[in-house]
């Protein structure tokens, strides 16, 4: 292609406002939309995902947890490296299930809201 024909269409564009600061400024609203989605998506998931594994990380023995299936039960055994907890879920018989990490979904504490831990020992009359 001879270089007279690149001229005009060179012109032409720099005419109709084609510039590099056009299409950075046409980009604009997209990167704005990305950025926002990323503030309201995905930092909010990182920091739960952040306490979560701080959660299980500080997971001790006689804590009271809760599980994904809905079981309460009072932590006796953490095995770290085979990401596994034993919990102790019946006091008057000491019944005991093990359970993998990822199933414990909270320390229950008596300061949270809503939050009590399981009964203690009921007594018999």
């Amino acid at each position: 292609m001879p270089l007279d024909s690149l001229i005009p269409t060179a012109q032409i564009c720099l005419a109709q406002g084609g510039g590099a600061g056009a299409g950075l400024m046409s980009m604009l609203p997209l990167l704005l939309l990305m950025g926002l989605g990323y503030a309201v998506f995905v930092l909010p998931q990182q920091k739960k995902e952040r306490q979560y594994r701080e959660m299980i990380a500080n997971l001790k023995e006689k804590d009271h947890v809760l599980t994904s299936a809905g079981i309460f039960g009072v932590v006796t055994n953490i095995q770290r490296d085979q990401d596994r907890v034993t919990i102790r879920i019946d006091e008057t018989n000491g019944t005991k299930i093990r359970v993998a990490t990822w199933a414990i979904t909270g320390v229950i504490t008596d300061d949270k809201p809503g939050g009590t831990p399981p009964p203690a020992k009921e007594t018999k009359k």
